[in-house]
């Protein structure tokens, strides 16, 4: 061909790109990605091979076609196909790590435009396999082979391979060797995972983190090119890539010193305040400490949030390699409310430094694709969902994200709230995150999960604090009454509160479901004089509906007003504010402390009262954790009830804590429902039984159902796909739903025009966060209040589905259908 070789070309212009510079850019940004895991010379090599297919003609011929046309040509098999006939049967010392390589490298390329392949699967195939084996007639591969050598040395590309091989042999040696280090502990807690399971886990999450950074560098290249195509550049020194955030470390820190600074000066020294500078200054001096896995167990109300970013910010002055900081929260809830407090403190307007994404609004389009979030800020506030799925999801989207968690610090606050499906393998990735990848965890809660015998598959962590015991006897400010022992109905409950507010000030009421929230706040509201000003909270609001609640329960708060908010758990973390009393349904004993960190927050009263009582009108029967949790509670009250002095006479004492976590891993099985909760991620479908940690190790489940023969065929055995298809955070998939609240009626009413504007669409995508409420999928119930805008496939709610006081409209429910 005389023509040049093109990856890229915009219609109807004289723009192009060459496939030499497509690929030594994707292979570049690749590189660099993967520099601190020591996969950087797999990652050029993948960039260099991944779009090989595109050497073809019929592909060229494609490209230059002005008009739009739904025609598909598989470019992406003939680079994998290449490498495997060439390399995969070479006969040296060590031929299973080689063959373990060239299968790893093979299967991100055949998947870079897809979910990974299965290498065997539950339903007995041999996805990864069986496209490796495609017909080469059908790829026009010889065609593809001739034209990219003429544009690539092929010395070169072999050279390239061995020291690619060399590199990925040694990282295989370092991780197995990591794995037999954790082999005493692990036979200490007695937990049956074997050696091969951890190790087959682990290369698993270092192949997706492979098709990861492939993907993103594949992508961010397209997206510089078809928005600057006029521009020439080195993609790594183009205005748009930078190596190193030391100077917006210092920035940030000097930002949050001067915060600190100005707060400690304007706040009484009380020994409270003091505690809590002491615990900032221990968090502050901990950032110097080697990378690695900790815990902040320190108690509510004592500033965790600003602590846990003074450590991170240290740290990552410290190792200078880091590129992100994580502030990872469980509830959306609170996500919004932290994000302002954060944006506030850091004095930090930039969306270019912080980025906010809690949201599933995403268009599944591929041209919009290339302009969606790639995680690629310095500070990052997103939900335990996100991350759990740039981890583990199978979409493409969550995929291209997981190599962001790499060279980062990730603050995960009220880890109590991980799922108990999620455990085992959270607990993996992250040691895979830190022991490979060039990244530190805090694990952040004043009830920290006691490591259960037989279920902890990775050696305790560094608690950050020395004077723990000391810090949660400071910080002991309130009561716990019993209550459980007379199950109240909701007249007696409502009844109970309204005598008890003769003699306080303002109350917390926090039930386990929204229906029995708005029951109870409707009985109070009909119950108690306009003395009362009486809130209600759930996530049928969206979170700038609950934001602004929140500031206004406040300001009620601090004045001479009977004060009472009626919620579900939402309000449990991160929320600061302060009552006199707290009422919360029986459920996991975690739970309940954390609800009394909003009680006599500040020391504002001489005695503030957390009462625990037993909801005569709840069902859980759809709510099998919360059921199990409260079933311990109970047991752990009872025995409280024995022997006070066996728990430090304190219900909130580590030691009924410890009890309460024992009981609740010893009882896994005990709750099963449709949705199965063992740490292992169980799930059914059907007729079928899913182990996800299996699918994604050893995969036995899979593999028992093929021949010897077909047993040899591959070295990696995980089900990727099937794995990713079947994970989600929060079983019965929801949708984000924008609702006609403040704002949200103006981005609405935008995203309803006909926008053919990427950026800005992604932007009011953005903006729709605050706006958005999340609802069950399942079932035909209320339909009518949704409306899908065509060609986005953004779901928005009726207008007069939304209501000031309570979001979306209760009586528009049935019990249990929306979040």
């Amino acid at each position: 061909m005389n023509n040049p070789i093109l990856a890229h070309r915009i219609k109807k212009t004289e723009y192009s790109q060459t496939l030499k510079q497509h690929e030594e850019n994707t292979a570049a940004l690749c590189q660099v990605f993967l520099t601190t895991c020591e996969l950087d010379k797999i990652g050029y090599l993948s960039g260099i091979l991944h779009d090989l297919g595109k050497a073809k003609s019929s592909f060229q011929a494609y490209l230059m076609k002005d008009e739009d046309t739904d025609e598909k040509i598989n470019h992406a098999f003939a680079g994998a196909i290449y490498l495997y006939d060439h390399f995969y049967n070479l006969k040296n010392t060590n031929e299973v790590i080689q063959k373990c390589f060239i299968e790893s490298v093979s299967l991100i390329i055949l998947s870079h435009h897809s979910k990974l392949y299965d290498m065997y699967n539950p339903d007995k195939e041999m996805p990864f396999h069986s496209k490796i084996m495609t017909k080469k007639e059908i790829l026009d591969y010889e065609e593809s082979i001739n034209t990219f050598f003429s544009i690539f040395d092929k010395r070169y590309l072999q050279t390239l391979i061995q020291e690619a091989v060399q590199q990925y042999q040694t990282l295989f040696l370092r991780m197995k060797e990591h794995v037999i280090k954790l082999k005493p502990f692990l036979e200490e807690q007695g937990c049956k995972k074997k050696n091969g399971t951890l190790l087959y886990f682990q290369l698993g999450l270092q192949t997706r983190l492979l098709q990861s950074a492939l993907r993103d560098a594949d992508c961010y290249d397209t997206y510089l090119f078809m928005n600057h195509p006029t521009l020439s550049y080195n993609i790594l020194q183009s205005p748009y890539f930078e190596k190193n955030r030391l100077h917006i470390w210092e920035t940030l820190e000097k930002k949050l010193n001067a915060y600190l600074l100005t707060l400690q000066q304007g706040n009484k020294q009380t020994e409270i305040n003091q505690l809590r500078n002491q615990i900032s200054l221990e968090c502050y001096q901990a950032g110097e400490k080697k990378q690695g896995i900790y815990t902040l167990a320190a108690p509510t109300g004592s500033g965790k949030t600003l602590a846990s970013l003074r450590f991170a910010l240290a740290h990552a002055k410290k190792h200078k390699h880091i590129r992100h900081i994580y502030y990872v929260i469980p509830y959306l809830s609170i996500l919004t409310q932290n994000a302002a407090n954060l944006r506030d403190v850091l004095d930090e307007k930039d969306e270019a430094i912080i980025l906010e994404h809690y949201s599933s609004l995403v268009i599944d389009d591929e041209q919009h694709q290339l302009f969606t979030e790639r995680w690629d800020h310095a500070v990052i506030l997103t939900s335990y969902v996100q991350v759990l799925n740039a981890l583990f999801h199978g979409s493409k989207q969550n995929i291209r994200r997981m190599h962001q968690l790499t060279d980062a610090i990730l603050i995960f606050d009220e880890i109590q709230s991980l799922p108990v499906s999620c455990k085992n393998m959270f607990q993996t990735a992250i040691d895979y995150l830190t022991e490979f990848c060039g990244s530190t965890v805090l694990l952040c809660s004043a009830t920290q999960p006691f490591p259960p015998n037989k279920l902890n598959a990775i050696p305790p962590y560094e608690e950050i604090l020395s004077h723990l015991k000391i810090y949660n006897e400071a910080f002991q400010r309130v009561r716990y009454e019993d209550k459980t022992q007379c199950i109240m109905h909701t007249d007696e409950l409502v009844k109970a509160i309204s005598e008890d507010m003769q003699l306080r000030q303002s109350a917390l009421i926090i039930l386990n479901q929204k229906k029995r929230a708005y029951d109870v706040y409707q009985e109070l509201k009909t119950l108690l004089d306009k003395d009362y000003k009486i809130f209600f909270l759930a996530n049928t609001m969206c979170a700038q509906h609950k934001e602004d609640m929140i500031k206004e329960m406040t300001a009620a708060l601090q004045k001479d007003t009977k004060v009472i908010c009626v919620s579900t758990s939402l309000i449990e973390a991160g929320v600061d504010l302060s009552f006199e009393t707290v009422w919360r349904a029986c459920t996991g004993l975690d739970s309940i402390i954390q609800a009394a960190g909003r009680c006599n927050r500040n020391r504002e009263y001489e005695e503030g009262i957390t009462y625990i009582f037993s909801d005569a009108d709840e069902n859980l029967s759809r709510l099998s954790e919360i059921a199990r949790a409260k079933a311990m509670t109970l047991r752990v009250l009872k025995k409280f009830r024995d022997d006070p002095l066996q728990y430090d006479n304190n219900i909130a004492s580590q030691k009924t804590l410890h009890c309460y976590y024992k009981y609740y891993y010893e009882n896994l099985s005990a709750y099963k429902s449709e949705s199965a909760i063992e740490t292992d991620y169980i799930k059914k479908v059907g007729q079928g039984t899913y182990n996800l940690y299996d699918l994604l190790s050893e995969n036995e489940q899979s593999i028992k159902q093929f021949s010897n023969d077909e047993k040899k065929q591959c070295v990696m055995r995980q089900a990727f796909r099937k794995a990713g298809d079947l994970f989600e955070v929060i079983p019965n998939a929801t949708t984000t739903v924008i609702v006609p609240y403040g704002k949200g009626k103006n981005i609405i009413t935008e995203l309803c025009a006909d926008i053919k504007d990427y950026n800005r669409i992604n932007t009011l995508l953005k903006q729709a966060q605050r706006y958005s409420i999340e609802v069950y999928t399942q079932g035909n119930y209320y339909q009518d209040c949704f409306i899908t805008i065509k060609d986005l496939g953004v779901m928005i709610l009726d207008d007069g589905y939304y209501d000031k006081t309570c979001g979306f409209h209760m009586m528009a429910q049935k019990d249990g259908y929306f979040l």
